[in-house]
């Protein structure tokens, strides 16, 4: 009897357990399920920090915080994001696998308008016909799930585009540093510059989400339509033969390619690379633009060539403020050679900066600077931007513009063009990338300060090497 007894407590406390474990379970699962994809998002990303990073354990509180807001766009209350979805023919998009398992196998991709394959977008209810291939040189833009594209509209320059845009390109979100790019982009149209638009979209490829990329445009006409400037040529300078012969050094080592492999020096000079147009169909039809053409080259060639000072070739004031702009905001990677891009304007029979690939960095990377440390935008492997500031009048105009931009970084005009912005950017990212922190504008208002110690006087030993290229 006894025993009988003590049995149907015990009986009754697990019964009154029960509804605790479901709740727990019921937490378990609404938390897990979030978390679970934020994590999933945050290993897709194959230049994340490392795992025992201290930026990946900050990472995880500001994914648990982000779990209301995880719910809240699920039931379609979130940010308004346009939607933009591909669909590839299966021989098609083989083509693009095959590139891709290449690119992981040398370690670099190797790409031309050969690549290109045919491909359906719809994009608010329309379709439209285009040309589509993997793009980007290293494993950041297709060792993930999502690659990047470049995409061309197949309508002859007659239509709208997408966004307005007919030649652009579909970025994974970590390959353009989240929000810092677009919103770079922004600050220098802000300022005049010539810099392709971008957004973040919704993607899918054949029914399969994707998730949010960024959408860019690529240099070309598109970058005249917003601005007062005559119709003129692009160019670059071509960087095939440095990435070939740079995987062909590694090979000859017998390693594996890594960006640590030695270049190749003479591939690596900016002054032997062939010079390059875009849209050059467009400029061969058009017998101003052909002019402009040869013109644009003679002049480039001039200046790679020694025969011409730089200041006769590049708008002064124009690359003057271009240079303060990469050292203020650490955007050192737009002014490597290779990612350089040109506008010939006709009517100043100059050369202007476009803004292509400006790599801004995160605030924290930013190194300060102090006596013997040299400038980030000129110097070492910088020998382009080292040969304009060899040039008086060049010179001249990055001193101003340092002068300027410092006090224009601290006036409201850009304070609330970047609270703009990124609300809109962030406002996207977040729905997957909750971790994603705010720029910075104290930071870059600080390193204003300080480029105010650069003088004409003492330029010359923060730079890395001697100005001698």
């Amino acid at each position: 009897m006894e025993l009988a007894r003590s049995k149907a407590p015990r009986r009754d406390r697990r019964w009154r357990r029960r509804p605790f474990v479901v709740l727990l379970l019921a937490v378990l699962v609404i938390v897990g399920i979030p978390m679970a994809d934020y994590l999933s998002l945050y290993l897709d990303n194959p230049v994340r920090p490392s795992l025992r990073s201290h930026q990946t354990w900050m990472a995880v509180p500001k994914m648990a915080l982000a779990i209301p807001a995880y719910y809240r766009d699920a039931a379609g209350r979130g940010p308004d994001i346009e939607t933009i979805e591909l669909e590839v023919e299966a021989r098609e998009l083989q083509t693009i696998v095959d590139k891709r398992a290449n690119a992981l196998r040398v370690g670099v991709l190797f790409s031309s308008r050969q690549d290109l394959v045919p491909a359906v977008l719809r994009h608010r209810g329309r379709a439209l016909g285009v040309q589509i291939r993997l793009k980007g040189d290293l494993r950041d833009h297709w060792a993930g799930s999502r690659w990047s594209l470049r995409v061309e509209v197949d309508d002859d320059g007659r239509g709208e585009g997408v966004l307005g845009m007919r030649r652009f390109s579909l970025h994974a979100p970590w390959a353009r540093g989240f929000h810092r790019e677009p919103l770079f982009l922004d600050v220098l149209r802000s300022y005049g510059f010539l810099a392709p638009r971008a957004d973040i979209v919704e993607v899918s490829l054949n029914g399969r989400q994707l998730g949010l990329m960024e959408i860019e445009g690529h240099v070309g006409s598109d970058l005249l339509s917003q601005t007062s400037r005559p119709a003129g040529v692009f160019l670059k300078l071509d960087e095939d033969r440095l990435w070939r012969e740079w995987v062909a050094t590694a090979e000859e080592l017998g390693v594996p390619w890594s960006i640590n492999t030695p270049k190749p020096e003479d591939a690596n000079n900016w002054r032997k690379a062939p010079i390059d147009a875009f849209e050059s169909k467009a400029i061969r039809a058009s017998e101003p633009l052909s002019r402009n053409l040869t013109r644009a080259t003679e002049l480039l060639q001039g200046v790679m060539d020694n025969r011409l000072p730089p200041s006769q070739v590049f708008d002064a004031e124009r690359w003057g403020a271009y240079l303060a702009h990469c050292e203020i905001f650490g955007a050192t990677h737009m002014v490597l050679w290779n990612n350089l891009r040109f506008y010939f304007d006709p009517t100043t029979d100059r050369l202007e900066p476009v803004a292509f690939d400006t790599g801004v960095l995160p605030e924290r990377q930013r190194q300060p600077l102090a006596t013997g440390v040299s400038l980030d935008c000129v110097g070492g492997e910088l020998a382009f931007t080292t040969s304009l500031v060899a040039d008086p009048v060049i010179r001249s105009a990055v001193m101003r513009a340092l002068r300027n931009l410092d006090d224009q970084v601290h006036g409201e005009d850009l304070e609330d063009l970047l609270k703009q912005r990124e609300a809109r950017y962030l406002g996207a990212l977040h729905t997957e990338y909750p971790w994603l922190e705010s720029f910075d504008l104290e930071a870059v208002r600080r390193r204003a300060a300080e480029l105010r110690r650069v003088n004409e006087g003492n330029l010359e030993d923060l730079v890395r090497v001697r100005l001698d290229r």
